[in-house]
This record gives C-alpha cells, structure tokens and sequence, in this order.
C-alpha cells in the first residue's frame, strides 16, 4: 500500500513540476527555407503532384497543394482552392470562382493561370500524368479573369467538381 501511494506521489509530482513548462513550447513564426520532415511507411520517389502513383507520395502532395475542390468525409464536395462552381445548362462549361489572397509556398500570388497550366499539363501527353483520365473529359480551359477559370467539356459531365478532389489534381504555380 505504501508503494502504490509512493508511486501517485512521485507521479503526481513529476506532472506539477512539467506543467509550467507547457507554457514556454509556443509556435515559432514563420521563416523562410530550412527542412520539412514528413514521415510515411514506404519510400517516396516524386512529390510532383501531377506524376504520383502511390499511396505516400499522395499523402505528401496532399500536404505540400491543395485542390480547386475537396471530399468530405460523407464524400460530398466542398471548395478548396475554389469558393464556388456553377455549370451550363448541358453541364459542358463549368466556371469556378477562385478563392483570392491565396499563396504558393513561395510567396507567389495563386490565380486561374496556375489552374490552366495545371490542367494543360495533366492532359499534356507529355507529361504523362496518371491522372490524365481521371480529371474529367476536358478539352480546354479558360483563365476568364485572375479569379475565374472556364472549363470547357467534351461533353456533359456533372462529376467535374468530384474529379477536382483527385489526387491527381493539385494545383502547381504556373512556373
């Protein structure tokens, strides 16, 4: 008995000794440069979101870009990178209005060119992206102004906002 009160002594003791230092672990602001140290369970060899194939390579991208769009948990959608989506009528045009005052990493401004150039090249055979059949039966996008891109569609396809979420969709600066 008296080694078990011994015990919640010495432990109770060690919490009130650590407790004021709780206090001084702040966030340092922000800098410039240095490392980011990310851990998965297997080897990553791109953290290029356009050319990923597997599972911890998504996982790094999906820290490191974002989306126009995303997937709740209930798998419905909700905005990203975009504030709102709206179709035509015969759901071949969708024009999504871009979220402002966003930046890249670098400090760069994010606009609908970086949505272009994202897109153009997931659909360039060039690229050879995985995702070049995932995003949607796309055949050209339009940068309407800063905060608004057009995607023109081959034909109707009401899941464009669903194929926006794919890991296969983060956005890249222009760049």
């Amino acid at each position: 008995m008296l080694e078990m009160k011994r015990r919640f002594f010495l432990a109770g003791t060690a919490a009130i000794l650590a407790t004021p230092s709780l206090g001084f672990a702040q966030a340092a602001a922000p800098a410039k440069g240095g490392t980011l140290k990310i851990s998965v369970d297997q080897a990553v060899s791109v953290i290029h979101p356009l050319l990923t194939r597997v599972n911890p390579e998504y996982l790094v991208t999906e820290l490191l870009y974002s989306n126009l769009t995303r997937l709740k948990v209930d798998m419905s959608v909700e905005p990203d990178l975009a504030e709102s989506w709206t179709p035509n009528e015969a759901l071949t045009e969708w024009t999504f209005k871009l979220r402002t005052g966003v930046t890249f990493h670098d400090g760069s401004p994010f606009t609908a060119k970086d949505v272009v150039a994202t897109f153009k090249a997931i659909l360039d055979p060039a690229t050879a992206s995985p995702g070049r059949n995932n995003v949607g039966p796309i055949a050209d996008i339009v940068a309407v102004d800063d905060a608004t891109v057009m995607f023109k569609l081959t034909g109707a396809y009401a899941d464009l906002p669903v194929s926006m979420a794919y890991t296969s969709a983060r956005i890249i600066p222009a760049s």
